[in-house]
C-alpha cells in the first residue's frame, strides 16, 4: 500500500504537463499494481549475472533497491551508465506505455540489471501497468499512428 501511494503520487505529477483528454487517463488512475523480488547471486570477477536490455511495458516502475549496484540505462549516446543505489531512496523509471501516452514526452529508456559484485543484489520492482482494456487512441505527434497496449 505504502509503495502504490509513493507510485500514485509520482503519476499525478507525471501526469500534469500531458495534454490529452481526461478519459485517457481513467485507466490510468487505477492502475494494475505488482511487485516481485529478485535476487541476483553473487558472481566472480569475470561473470555476470542478471537481466538483459529492455524497456518496461509499464506507465511507471518503482524499484526498491538494497545498496548493491547493478542497474544501468542506456543514453542517447548509446553508452550505459551506472544507477547508484542510494540507500532510504528508490528509483523511479518511465515506461512504453507513459511513452505512448505523452506522445513521447517522457522516454522509456532501455535498461538492464546486472550483478558483478562478490555479494547477493536483491530489488524489488513495483510495476504500474495499464489495465487490458487500455484504450486504443491516436497519437498525435506520430502522424496519428494507432497504439493499443495488450496486457497477456
Amino acid at each position: 500500500d505504502a509503495v502504490k501511494a509513493v507510485g500514485m503520487r509520482v503519476l499525478d505529477r507525471l501526469a500534469e504537463p500531458i495534454k490529452r483528454p481526461r478519459e485517457e487517463f481513467a485507466n490510468y488512475y487505477d492502475p494494475y499494481c505488482f511487485m516481485r523480488a529478485m535476487r541476483y547471486p553473487p558472481v566472480g570477477p569475470k561473470k555476470v549475472w542478471g537481466v538483459p536490455e529492455h524497456t518496461d511495458r509499464s506507465w511507471i516502475t518503482i524499484l526498491g533497491v538494497d545498496g548493491v549496484p547493478g542497474l544501468q540505462y542506456k543514453d542517447d549516446l548509446q553508452r550505459w551508465i551506472d544507477v547508484p543505489p542510494v540507500q532510504g531512496t528508490v528509483i523511479c523509471m518511465t515506461g512504453d506505455a507513459m511513452r505512448i501516452l505523452s506522445d513521447n514526452l517522457y522516454q522509456s529508456r532501455p535498461h538492464r540489471a546486472q550483478n558483478h559484485s562478490s555479494e547477493v543484489r536483491v530489488t524489488y520492482p513495483c510495476f504500474f501497468e495499464p489495465h487490458a482494456e487500455w484504450p486504443v487512441y491516436s497519437a498525435s505527434k506520430n502522424g496519428g499512428v494507432q497504439y493499443s497496449v495488450t496486457i497477456i
